[in-house]
């Protein structure tokens, strides 16, 4: 993975690669397998929800919480974790 690509390119190629499923099959482990950080999940929940700027610090924390454990599940179905 060190192509340099964020996670959104990551994210647009393996949903625009029809042709080769063995291939998108790794660029989506190679997602799941991604270290975020508060930034980046900040970023996810804004992505997701556009008033997350707007919430309070309480409801931030849990969105931001609950993005994590998303994230953490779809680790253990692909058995990244």
């Amino acid at each position: 993975m060190g192509n340099g690509h964020g996670f959104g390119n990551m994210l647009q190629e393996y949903l625009d690669d029809k042709k080769s499923p063995e291939l998108s099959e790794s660029k989506l482990m190679d997602l799941l397998s991604l270290k975020v950080d508060n930034a980046q999940i900040a970023s996810a929940c804004l992505s997701y929800r556009h008033d997350f700027g707007l919430m309070e610090g309480k409801e931030r924390h849990q969105l931001m919480q609950e993005a994590v454990y998303w994230l953490e599940a779809w680790q253990k179905a692909m058995g990244v974790r």
